[in-house]
């Protein structure tokens, strides 16, 4: 009797890419002229034969097949074209035009196709079909003018057009989600950054963008300071508010685990997700050796889920989409170390972060806050290099725990 490993058993399919181009053309010394291009892959094939588990309970395979497909897919690519200009001493401009498309395609369902005795056949899937797209186009412009030798001014423009699709069905013909939102965003910012007594460094400014689906303009202060013990001792710290507007939504599943997919805010269904950013720490640096130490504190509102789960679950064939999508909000903390060794044939860093990423939704977990599909509390980096005459050798080792 076959037993159950064999009536399962599938050899994956999985392959992926990534190809980097960049050409950089310099017409005089004013002017330098960048196109950029990417394109990444990643693909995932589980697909199969399932039909000879009919067998143990009593089935024939002669007018039924059964197939198991699994295939996820997803990649993005990008194109840009930047002009840098040097005007004068003081002002030096980057204009950029960027194109991205992100996609995620996931099959995950059991086929069955039956023959029947006139010769005529049907075919029934009983599983789920994910289609995310986003597309965006950008313009932008950055300026630098340096007011004196130790006071620079930053200020630019940016103008994003996002179209983003997301298609979400069961079991053939049961659409749980259908939408396609287009939105723009135009935004404007300006920063001053000040040197003071070689000592200090500080830099402040403030960020403001209209966003035309929620018609409401966005507001985001931002600071940072460095101050310079002596030669070799920093402190640092910033802080800051920071607003999202193509939201990543957490869809839960109970029996595959959570996944997750991008949709535009609305404010409705899809709410504008921010964070409060704090982060303080503290360096060393000699000549041989970097250390480095990090605390960071992100509270964040505007969070999405999606779930079928409790009333959702109830109501789900005769409410309307928002009733499935659920707002929060979280928090995410902790602390990286970072070592560097900057000197002799063998360089490179270890560090390590502890984090951790909590989410609190009113109707999910009894209102008790659980951690994220992101939470991945320790992490390891380890990157070596090794000069060998005319050769670099390079080795890294990545340690990671799973998610929760």
């Amino acid at each position: 009797e076959m037993c159950i490993r064999d009536r399962f058993a599938t050899e994956p399919k999985f392959y992926f890419y990534d190809l980097n181009a960049k050409v950089t053309y310099k017409p005089n010394q004013k002017d330098i002229l960048t196109l950029s291009f990417y394109n990444g892959k990643d693909v995932l094939d589980k697909t199969s034969d399932a039909s000879t588990m009919l067998g143990r309970f009593g089935g024939s395979n002669d007018n039924y097949n059964m197939n198991r497909v699994d295939v996820l897919n997803w990649g993005n690519w990008g194109t840009s074209a930047k002009w840098s200009r040097q005007w004068t001493d003081k002002l030096y401009t980057n204009t950029t035009l960027a194109f991205s498309n992100y996609f995620s395609e996931r099959d995950n369902y059991m086929e069955r196709t039956v023959v029947n005795d006139d010769g005529s056949s049907s075919t029934t899937n009983n599983g789920s079909v994910e289609d995310n797209n986003i597309m965006d186009v950008t313009l932008r412009t950055d300026n630098e003018y340096r007011l004196t030798q130790n006071n620079t001014l930053e200020f630019g423009l940016q103008a994003s057009y996002m179209d983003i699709s997301y298609l979400y069905t069961q079991n053939d013909t049961l659409e749980m989600v259908d939408t396609r939102t287009q939105g723009v965003t135009l935004a404007a910012y300006l920063q001053d950054k000040v040197y003071i007594k070689d000592k200090l460094t500080l830099v402040y400014g403030l960020r403001s963008t209209y966003y035309n689906l929620t018609n409401k303009l966005y507001l985001e202060p931002r600071a940072s300071i460095n101050f310079k013990l002596n030669d070799r001792w920093n402190l640092k710290a910033s802080w800051g508010k920071y607003y999202q507007y193509t939201n990543r939504v957490v869809r839960e599943n109970v029996l595959e685990g959570n996944r997750d997919f991008w949709l535009l805010a609305d404010d409705q269904m899809i709410p504008v997700s921010s964070a409060w950013h704090y982060i303080a720490g503290i360096s060393y640096e000699a000549p041989r050796y970097l250390v480095d130490v990090e605390v960071f504190y992100k509270p964040m509102q505007g969070l999405a889920e999606y779930t079928m789960r409790n009333e959702a679950f109830r109501r789900i064939t005769t409410s309307s989409l928002p009733d499935n999508f659920y707002q929060g909000s979280g928090t995410a903390k902790g602390f990286e170390v970072l070592m560097q060794k900057k000197f002799g044939a063998y360089t490179g860093w270890l560090s390590y972060t502890y984090s951790r990423v909590t989410h609190q939704f009113d109707e999910l977990n009894n209102g008790d806050p659980y951690p994220s599909m992101y939470d991945q509390p320790h992490e390891v980096n380890f990157v070596n290099t090794y000069q060998w005459g005319n050769w670099v050798l390079g080795a890294t080792f990545v340690y990671n725990t799973g998610q929760t």
